[in-house]
C-alpha cells in the first residue's frame, strides 16, 4: 500500500500512458500492413516464343468480377502483359484461338497452348487459372501430324446449349487443355477440361457443364457477354482496362520436340509473393479420360457433398451401437463377476 498519493498517482498515469502508445502502434503496424496487402497487384505475362507473333490481346481475358480489380491488358508482337490483378482474379490464355497466333511463312508449326515460363515445350499448362502471384507464360508449339478437329461445347446442367461450340485442331494422340467460356449467371464445373484426341472426330467432345449462381454471389463471371447460341463462333469481343471477358478454349500436346528458342531472360518463372486464398467453385481441371466423370449432372446423381454427410452418418450410428455394446458387456461381466462371489461365499 502507498504511503503516499502523488507517486502512485504518477505511475499509474506511466502505465496508462505506455498501454495506450502500445496500442496506437499496433493499430498504426496493422493499418499498414493492411493497406500494403490491398495495394499490391500481381502480373502476368505472356511472350509468343520463336514461331509467330501475337496478332492482338484478344485471346487473354481476366474475370474480375469476384475481386472488382481494375486490370489494364496491353501489349505488342512478341509481349503480352496483363498488371493490376489481384489474388481470385481468373486468367484466360486462348492463344489456340483462331488467328491469335501468326505462325511464320510455310510454317510446319501450330499452337498447343501454354507453357510456364523456363519450363520445356512439351509441359502445356492449363490455360484458365486463379492469380496466386507474378508468373511468365511462353506460347507452346507442336509440329502437324495427323491432324483431327475437336468440338468445345457449352451447356447446363439439363444439357441445354447456353454458348455456341467451338471448334479447334490438333494431332491425333494430343490430349489438349481446353478453358471454360464465360457466361453470365453461370458457373463451370471447372476451369480447365482435358481429353486425348482421336483420329474419330465424333468421340472428340469437350463438354462443360454449368450451374446457375445463387444470387448475390461474388464469383463466377466477368462484365463481358458470352456469344449467344447461333452467332458465329469466331467472333470474340474486344477486351478494355476495366472489363473481364469472355473466357475460351486452349489446346495442347505431347511428345514433339521442337529447336530451341531464344527467350527473354525475364521469361523465367517469377512466383514473387506467393499468397494465396482458398478456392472454392469449380475445379481447376477435370480429365475427361476418367470413366468416371459425367459429360452432363444427373439431378438424381447423389453429389460428393451428399454421400460425405451420409458416410459420416453410417460411423456415428456404428460408433453409437459399439458404445452400447461395450457397456452392455461391461454391465453383464460385472454381474458375472459378482455372481460368482456371491456363489463362492
Amino acid at each position: 500500500m502507498c504511503k503516499r498519493q502523488k507517486p502512485c498517482n504518477v505511475l499509474k498515469l506511466v502505465r496508462v500512458f505506455a498501454l495506450l502508445l502500445a496500442m496506437c502502434l499496433s493499430w498504426n503496424l496493422l493499418g499498414n500492413q493492411a493497406m500494403a496487402a490491398q495495394e499490391y497487384t500481381y502480373q502476368i505475362t505472356l511472350y509468343v516464343g520463336g514461331q509467330g507473333t501475337f496478332t492482338g490481346t484478344d485471346m487473354v481475358t481476366v474475370d474480375n468480377k469476384a475481386t472488382g480489380s481494375s486490370y489494364t491488358i496491353t501489349g505488342d508482337k512478341e509481349t503480352i502483359l496483363i498488371q493490376g490483378l489481384e489474388i481470385g482474379d481468373v486468367v484466360t490464355m486462348d492463344v489456340a484461338a483462331d488467328g491469335a497466333v501468326k505462325l511464320h511463312n510455310n510454317s510446319k508449326y501450330y499452337v498447343k497452348g501454354v507453357r510456364r515460363g523456363g519450363r520445356d515445350n512439351n509441359t502445356v499448362e492449363s490455360p484458365a487459372f486463379a492469380v496466386k502471384g507474378d508468373a511468365d507464360y511462353v506460347v507452346a508449339y507442336g509440329i502437324q501430324g495427323d491432324q483431327t478437329a475437336y468440338i468445345v461445347r457449352y451447356v447446363d446442367r439439363n444439357g441445354q446449349q447456353i454458348a455456341s461450340p467451338r471448334t479447334y485442331y490438333g494431332n491425333v494422340g494430343d490430349k489438349p487443355v481446353v478453358a471454360f467460356l464465360y457466361v453470365d449467371g453461370y458457373q463451370p464445373q471447372a476451369y480447365n477440361l482435358t481429353k486425348t484426341l482421336s483420329a474419330n472426330e465424333a468421340d472428340n467432345v469437350f463438354t462443360f457443364v454449368y450451374s446457375p449462381i445463387p444470387a448475390g454471389s461474388g464469383s463466377g463471371g466477368g462484365a463481358v457477354q458470352a456469344p449467344t447460341v447461333g452467332e458465329d463462333e469466331t467472333d470474340e469481343n474486344s477486351e478494355s482496362a476495366s472489363q473481364s471477358g469472355e473466357n475460351e478454349t486452349t489446346e495442347s500436346g505431347e511428345d514433339e520436340t521442337l529447336p530451341d528458342e531464344t527467350i527473354d531472360e525475364n521469361e523465367t518463372e517469377t512466383e514473387s509473393q506467393p499468397e494465396s486464398q482458398p478456392e472454392s467453385g469449380p475445379d481447376d481441371i477435370i480429365d475427361l479420360d476418367d470413366p468416371q466423370v459425367p459429360l452432363v449432372d444427373n439431378p438424381n446423381q447423389v453429389s460428393g457433398d451428399a454421400w460425405m454427410y451420409y458416410g459420416a452418418a453410417a460411423i456415428a450410428v456404428f460408433s453409437l451401437i459399439a458404445l452400447v455394446l461395450l457397456v452392455w458387456w461391461l454391465l453383464t461381466h460385472r454381474k458375472n463377476k459378482k455372481d460368482e462371489k456371491d456363489a463362492s461365499q
